[in-house]
């Protein structure tokens, strides 16, 4: 699935990969994140450092 939606991801995934220029810059368990955390991966402003 594809969204903008964080709410609709958070309910409905186990797991969320985030992608920022072609490129996926994080990989998280939505229980253990917050929208803010993700939205930094969603902007480019943040990536993990195993996905360089």
């Amino acid at each position: 699935m594809i969204s903008f939606e964080l709410d609709e991801v958070f309910k409905i995934s186990d797991r969320t990969l985030f992608i920022y220029e072609g490129e996926i810059v994080g990989e998280f368990t939505p229980s253990e994140t917050t929208a803010e955390e993700l939205g930094l991966y969603m902007s480019g402003a943040k990536r993990m450092e195993a996905m360089l």
